[in-house]
């Protein structure tokens, strides 16, 4: 690098001001695990209802500790770990031997924050519910055209598409071309400071300061980040354009300091919003929708209410997010349930077409590693293109045996 001629030199680190945060210990309920191993059995007792589900999977867990993080620049960090996940999923196959696949993940800072037995029970034989229904469901037709995303899958969206793009990342230098490419590419939005980004009435924060959301923990507040530094809440974008990325201690071109958020060895999110200032009830957008497909002399559309987090289901091939649960509608508002779809790659383009957005926002609590936690909130969104396509994966044939009645339960 010292005998390289010109060519902007950007610092490996940012100076800080150094900080001590300390925090207390949490202490875990003493009684919480054997209360949870019941409820993992009473969950995976209730897949046992439909003997076309071939197999199923229901686990919790909780992460406790505290970490510790000290350096020589004077920065001293104590504060708790408390993360907890309940995973749900179920597989079986369609007539045409198409693999199925539905589930669900939540992820709190305690297991005791979770909902109650009986709303998880019932999400559970809403998962059974719909698989079972899918098997007989047809097979979705490629798309492209308006989407609505309502609910958790906006959410989920938000999570796996535009998250990423307000991660500061600084591409890899490297004298080999190759090499450089290996290491994955710099953020794009790097490129994008000052210019529309999203639909002209959006913005979004990232909060890491926000503890709760009505009346609810945010897994996603933290105190301090794993480099030191106390997080700051950030304007993102306003009324469409790109103010600022999220930054961790390693300077960007334009960005050279930390606004906290240094997390999990990378660049991570904490809390970060979605809003629109023109934003209508979540009732009314199923209307503003069909009006749409109408104007647009489209055939049909997709209401897409349910999307896999990473990691939640596996197979049909790349792309972007897997659908688990989306209807086909037509014009006069006719909805019939489909299968076998997912997003196609959806380019950083798209979010400058999100016509509509709903008042109602969803929290949607995720998992970034074993002992670190990010947050969304976001609306329904109707975006007036999308790819949507057919997932692509070897069909198998279906099991010689039947599946048991009686199984035992994954804990």
């Amino acid at each position: 690098f010292q005998n390289r001629v010109g060519g902007e030199v950007i610092p490996d680190l940012s100076k800080e001001t150094p900080v001590e945060t300390v925090q207390p210990s949490v202490a875990a309920p003493a009684l919480a695990r054997r209360i949870w191993i019941e409820r993992t059995q009473q969950l995976s007792t209730i897949f046992s209802s439909s003997p076309s589900i071939e197999s199923s999977d229901v686990w919790a867990i909780q992460t406790r500790g505290t970490r510790y993080y000290v350096n020589s620049e004077g920065f001293t960090t104590v504060t708790p770990i408390q993360i907890a996940t309940l995973r749900v999923v179920g597989e079986t196959q369609a007539g045409d031997n198409m693999t199925v696949r539905d589930g669900f993940s939540l992820v709190e800072n305690r297991l005791d924050d979770l909902p109650p037995l009986e709303v998880l029970a019932a999400r559970t034989r809403d998962v059974v519910a719909r698989l079972t229904a899918q098997r007989m469901a047809p097979l979705g037709d490629d798309f492209t055209g308006p989407v609505l995303i309502e609910g958790q899958a906006s959410a989920e969206f938000v999570a796996q598409t535009l998250v990423p793009l307000m991660l500061a990342r600084r591409p890899a230098d490297g004298e080999n071309p190759r090499f450089a490419q290996s290491q994955g590419q710099g953020t794009p939005f790097l490129r994008r400071l000052g210019l529309r980004v999203l639909s002209d009435s959006f913005s979004v924060a990232d909060t890491p300061n926000l503890s709760t959301y009505e009346g609810r923990p945010v897994p996603g507040a933290y105190a301090a980040d794993d480099e030191g530094l106390r997080p700051k809440d950030v304007a993102l974008v306003e009324k469409g354009r790109l103010l600022s990325l999220l930054t961790s201690r390693t300077p960007q071109k334009n960005l050279l300091q930390s606004n906290g958020h240094g997390r999990a060895g990378s660049v991570q999110p904490g809390v970060l919003q979605v809003r629109s200032a023109q934003a209508i009830p979540a009732s009314q957008l199923k209307q503003k929708y069909l009006e749409l497909l109408k104007l647009q002399e489209t055939p049909f559309g997709y209401i897409v209410r349910s999307i896999a987090g990473p990691g939640e289901v596996t197979g049909g091939g790349g792309g972007g997010p897997m659908i688990l649960d989306v209807v086909k509608v037509t014009p006069d508002g006719k909805e019939e349930p489909v299968r076998g779809l997912r997003f196609g790659d959806v380019p950083s383009t798209a979010f400058r077409d999100i016509l509509e957005a709903s008042e109602e926002r969803t929290l949607l609590n995720f998992r970034i590693n074993v002992a670190t936690s990010a947050s969304v909130i976001a609306p329904s969104l109707i975006f007036e293109e999308m790819d949507v396509q057919r997932t692509r994966e070897i069909v198998q044939k279906p099991p010689i045996a039947t599946p048991s009645v009686t199984r035992p339960a994954s804990i």
